[in-house]
């Protein structure tokens, strides 16, 4: 579910809430996710900085990140 986040350009067009900012930790792990995720790295590519921040993009990322953990908690667990 995290994977697809990077799919879907809507994730960091849609402005996020307030408490919503991605904290120290989970930028440190900006890097090692860019690694890990070629859609992330083409479509932050093609945002950054044209359309948003280097910090709007990842607050927006991690936000939804977020979100898909609380889903996934909330639900139960799986997939």
């Amino acid at each position: 579910r995290i994977l697809k986040l990077s799919l879907d350009p809507n994730v960091f067009l849609t402005p996020c809430r307030d408490n919503e900012k991605a904290s120290a930790e989970a930028m440190a792990t900006a890097g090692r996710v860019l690694e890990l995720d070629e859609n992330l790295r083409r479509l932050r590519f093609k945002l950054v900085p044209k359309v948003i921040s280097e910090e709007v993009f990842w607050d927006r990322y991690f936000a939804g990140v977020e979100r898909v953990r609380r889903f996934v908690i909330d639900s139960g667990g799986g997939a």
